[in-house]
């Protein structure tokens, strides 16, 4: 028996001090970024951030004050001195504000110990608004590092006196942070000039309220202006993402000369785009903004929106903002935090890369409360609001790049660039033999001066002829001749660049494919196996047991799986196939819709297929039912998408006279962007987290096999539900 007296307290050993700051907090950045929100909640309008002495560890101090409430004695006997307080946490949880109308960035109650991580020793002067004192306080980090000694074993003073930093009526907060636990090097500092120069929203401003930076050891780095980049954007999106998940958006696309065209939509269901479960619950992230800018990144096009790829690297990547303070490490140098390279390695020229974006992600504490910092403050808490949260931006880029999808398609492509090269280059060669060609006339060497001429000149000029033809140029030729040289060198090393890096994302993209396909392969000739071994021992339960419901829903799960085997036995590679093949329409036809009958089931949706004449169609079944599968897999991917489950149909319509099929459904439109580049070139789409292929790879299958594929006019009195209509036709 235990006495019910007989309580546990858990003690605080000093450690916990050095596991909250040095060890939880990554680098000098995360720690410099921590005390200027701190900064923030006081209501400060400036906080300046100091490095001096960055050579010498030992001598090194970063300093950071503002101009905040500062704190008075209760204040840093009581919530400072206490880790983990929640005096913050309930302020955002009653939703409280600041005098200035700010909700605090801090939560967690541990920010402060970012001053342990970043040097040995602190001294801390703060002096309340509306106060005559200042107060002291000085801390030597060292000294809880003792493993036997606990929290509220050591102490450090505080000490009162008259105004000596903040004097006159200035009031606020300064840290000075001494030994330097790590060096600065100059690559630190620059990562902490990028962190600055994107710590504040450029969407989202908050009012009041300016960071400064000095350096003294590297004074080019102290600037923090960001400058006009995004102002200069070729592609760009704003969209607003209510809590049900419907996107309100503006497209803009800048051409060149800097006129702009906008796109504005209203209202369309992006939460039904990129969650297959839309109909059974809503996001769990709440409502936020998007926007985003983005450009091509060749050389000459950047040249047409006065940037190089240097200045959109600074700045490049998606970054995530709370109520306008950037929460890292989302948009640091190589987090891909959505996974953009990867989604552009599977579908280059049609997705955009990180590089190629500057993006801000607005959220708020008031709208999105479910979307929790992690403890050590870096990044979001990884639950279901955060999926959804980036589900619905990468939502956004599709919208961007289905919006962007022709403009981008026209565009200078490496290979024009490369062929406007070698016009430059035979522009050049002429010019060239124009001098050659130039008068020549003939003039006499003189004789070496041997009381001035070195052994080694009297040499070189004796083997020239005593007489030799020269041609006059001009030097003001030669200098725009050599100006042309080096034009020419410079294009053909950025195009050389440019034509690798497409090379290598369509080698990737493709070697990837392949990877895909031979995997699927592989699994279709064991999944094969495994269904007939299946098949017997389904039959002997059912013989058992030919009444049990379980048994029969295992039966409709079997059949199912006997359609997909038929359809992958179909689709599998053959090295060889017949000379002339051909297939009924209507047996593919029916083994493509058996193949989606779960799927057209489980959605509601209704299939209108009529019965009538078949044809014959030279073409093998594999690809008959590559291709149908493509065209049925899309129309029910947009069915699914549609809010009315009662009003989902899709119609087949075979016409044997004409040697015609043709799939229409009730769903989405599809953007006339997508219209006009889809059979044009692989990776063009407007699914989230589709790759574009299918409708491309279709095209090309009947191509093959004189066949063609396109789409149906809205009008046209084929197109059953004016809406997304295809017409497959064999000549």
């Amino acid at each position: 028996m235990t006495d019910s007296d007989d309580k546990l307290y858990l003690k605080p050993v000093a450690r916990m001090v050095k596991i909250l700051g040095e060890h939880l907090i990554r680098d000098n950045t995360v720690g410099v970024m921590e005390l200027i929100k701190n900064g923030y909640d006081a209501d400060a309008e400036n906080v300046t951030v100091e490095l001096k002495n960055l050579s010498d560890p030992t001598r090194t101090e970063i300093i950071i004050q503002d101009d905040g409430t500062g704190m008075d004695e209760a204040t840093i006997k009581g919530p400072w001195c206490e880790p983990a307080h929640g005096g913050k946490q309930n302020e955002k949880d009653k939703l409280k504000p600041s005098k200035k109308g700010r909700l605090p960035l801090g939560e967690k109650g541990v920010g402060r110990f970012a001053s342990q991580k970043l040097g040995r020793y602190l001294e801390m002067v703060t002096r309340p608004e509306g106060s005559s004192i200042e107060y002291h306080v000085n801390i030597d980090w060292n000294i809880f590092d003792k493993a036997d000694s606990y929290l509220d074993q050591i102490g450090f003073p505080l000490e009162k006196k008259s105004p000596q930093v903040f004097t006159g009526d200035k009031h606020g907060t300064r840290l000075v942070i001494k030994e330097a636990r790590t060096p600065w090097k100059r690559l630190d500092v620059q990562k902490l000039q990028a962190s600055l120069i994107r710590l504040l929203s450029p969407t989202n401003a908050i009012q009041n309220f300016s960071v400064h930076f000095k350096c003294k050891e590297y004074p080019e780095l102290e600037d923090l202006d960001r400058g006009d980049i995004l102002g200069k954007f070729q592609f760009k999106i704003d969209c607003l993402i209510d809590e049900k998940g419907m996107a309100t958006y503006t497209y803009y696309n800048r051409s060149k000369d800097g006129k702009i065209e906008e796109v504005k939509v209203e209202n369309t269901n992006l939460w039904s785009q990129v969650n297959e479960d839309w109909e059974k619950f809503d996001p769990m992230c709440g409502s936020f903004r998007v926007v985003i800018c983005a450009w091509l990144r060749g050389t000459e096009n950047m040249k047409n929106y006065d940037l190089t790829r240097a200045q959109l690297d600074i700045l490049a990547g998606m970054s995530i903002y709370r109520d306008g303070f950037r929460i890292l490490p989302y948009g640091d140098s190589g987090d891909d935090w959505l996974g953009l390279d990867l989604r552009r390695t599977n579908q280059p020229g049609d997705k955009y890369g990180n590089n190629q974006v500057i993006g801000q992600v607005e959220i708020s504490q008031e709208k999105n409360r479910n979307l929790i910092d992690k403890t050590n403050r870096e990044g979001l808490q990884e639950g279901e609001a955060y999926f959804d949260m980036r589900d619905l931006t990468l939502g956004v880029l599709t919208l961007l790049e289905t919006e962007s999808i022709e403009q981008r398609s026209s565009m200078k492509k490496p290979t024009e660039s490369a062929k406007a090269l070698k016009t430059k280059l035979n522009e050049l060669e002429k010019k060239i033999e124009e001098m050659k060609s130039s008068p020549q006339k003939t003039v006499e060497i003189p004789a070496p001066q041997t009381a001035t001429a070195t052994e080694a000149q009297i040499e070189a000029i004796q083997e020239i002829p005593v007489k030799t033809n020269v041609v006059e140029i001009p030097v003001e030729k030669l200098h725009d001749l050599e100006e042309q040289v080096h034009g020419v060198n410079a294009s053909m090393t950025e195009t050389i660049k440019e034509l690798s890096e497409v090379q290598e994302e369509k080698r990737e993209a493709f070697l990837h494919l392949m990877g895909i396909g031979l995997a699927a392969e592989r699994f279709s000739h064991e999944f094969e196996r495994m269904v007939a071994g299946l098949s017997g021992n389904l039959r002997a339960l059912e013989e058992r047991h030919p009444y049990d419901r379980n048994i029969k829903a295992l039966r409709h799960i079997f059949d199912s799986l006997k359609n997909e085997v038929i359809l992958m036995g179909a689709a599998r590679y053959v090295r060889k196939m017949a000379a002339n093949p051909e297939v009924k329409v209507r047996e593919v036809i029916k083994m493509s819709l058996d193949a989606h009958a779960s799927y057209i089931n489980d959605n509601q949706i209704q299939i209108e297929y009529p019965d009538g004449d078949d044809f014959i169609a030279k073409i093998s079944t594999a690809s008959l039912s590559q291709v149908l599968d493509n065209v049925i897999a899309n129309a029910t991917y947009w069915l699914n998408v549609k809010s009315e489950m009662n009003d989902r149909k899709l119609s087949i319509v075979v016409n044997a006279a004409n040697k015609t099929i043709t799939i229409s459904n009730n769903g989405s439109k599809i953007s006339p962007n997508i219209k006009r580049a889809l059979f044009h070139g692989p990776f063009v789409t407007s699914k989230p987290d589709g790759r574009g292929l299918g409708l491309f790879i279709s095209h090309e299958i009947l191509k093959r096999h004189n066949g063609n594929i396109e789409f149906l006019a809205e009008d046209d009195s084929n197109n059953k539900y004016q809406s997304a209509s295809f017409m497959i036709t064999f000549h």
